[in-house]
């Protein structure tokens, strides 16, 4: 079985989410290939404070990120997060 890139968990504050990306080099791009999905009720300004480790680093690196949902009323299927049938086809 694969290791998901993203886990998370719930904390007596909230969420703690990681994601593992393995080690990456100075000036590299890495991109999860998990997808995590957020969802609320009605537009929000989520606050994380995010922690990048690094053998280069003597301590982690602590920043906060301010996640921005705007919500608009639509309805979803199962389809429109993982893909249809007809998209595999194409």
């Amino acid at each position: 079985m694969i290791k998901p890139d993203i886990t998370c968990k719930t904390t007596p504050d909230g969420w703690r989410v990681v994601v593992n990306l393995g080690k990456i080099q100075a000036m590299d791009t890495a991109i999860s290939c998990d997808v995590l999905c957020v969802g609320v009720n009605k537009t929000a300004d989520i606050p994380m404070v995010v922690e990048i480790f690094s053998d280069d680093l003597p301590q982690p690196v602590r920043e906060e990120l301010l996640l921005r949902l705007n919500v608009s009323k639509r309805r979803y299927s199962v389809d429109d997060f993982v893909g249809s049938k007809a998209d595999e086809d194409s």
